[in-house]
């Protein structure tokens, strides 16, 4: 007879850090360990589309028009609700950073019999790439400044799971990795405030059939990929 199964959902805000904070450590005083955190949560200052250049993107690169579209517009200057920090940086990198810290220790709990090691998963993106930082990271650490501040803080993120992977290694007891997924190509409703009905739908559409014909073959066949030591996260892409 399998074990009974218990599902219990908490609700938690990555904008406020508070809520980050109490999530941490209040929910896993009634359990003993924490196998796997998945860290998918994330937001972006989406303003709309660019119509013409999603059109152009559509006809040259249809693929890439639904798994790295180049046509959202962004806000610059988006600050988190207390104006204490760049809001997309806030939410993308620092949250899931604290968190990840934060229940290292109950990831450490896990029994070593099980057949994976205990892991935190954090789901990045495939816009995720240098080439939208700034010039100068330095000048603008929290990409408040930064046009593609989603694009940037998904990359620095993945630089932070790298940085995690390697010093949770370094501590005494047992390992706990730090990977980076790719979403994949999925529907998630953020851009629905932009779209009609209809194409709301053809998009819908059109990510399964690029999911089905050519996308899963990269992300399902190898859903998780650990990240690389040092200065940059190394994508992996599987030989034929």
């Amino acid at each position: 007879m399998l074990p009974r199964r218990e599902s219990r959902s908490i609700l938690v805000s990555y904008i406020a850090l508070t809520s980050v904070s109490i999530f941490a450590t209040r929910p896993f005083d009634s359990y003993p360990y924490l196998t796997t955190l998945v860290l998918n949560a994330g937001m972006g200052a989406f303003l709309g589309l660019d119509w013409a250049a999603a059109a152009r993107q559509f006809v040259t690169d249809p693929v890439g028009c639904v798994s790295e579209p180049g046509y959202i517009v962004q806000q610059k200057g988006k600050m988190s609700a207390d104006g204490e920090r760049g809001g997309v940086w806030g939410v993308n990198v620092l949250s899931t950073y604290i968190l990840a810290k934060e229940l290292h220790s109950h990831l450490q709990k896990s029994p070593s019999s099980l057949p994976t090691t205990p892991r935190v998963i954090y789901v990045s993106s495939a816009r995720a790439d240098p080439r939208f930082l700034p010039p100068i990271p330095a000048d603008d650490p929290q990409l408040v400044d930064t046009l593609e501040s989603y694009d940037a803080s998904k990359y620095v993120a993945e630089l932070v799971t790298s940085a995690l992977d390697w010093e949770f290694a370094q501590r005494p007891g047992q390992a706990v990795r730090c990977l980076r997924v790719d979403p994949g190509v999925v529907y998630t409703g953020m851009f629905k405030p932009f779209l009609p009905l209809l194409l709301e739908w053809c998009m819908v559409l059109t990510f399964y059939i690029v999911s089905a014909s050519h996308y899963t073959r990269w992300t399902s066949a190898y859903p998780l990929l650990p990240c690389s030591h040092g200065g940059s996260v190394q994508r992996y892409i599987p030989s034929e």
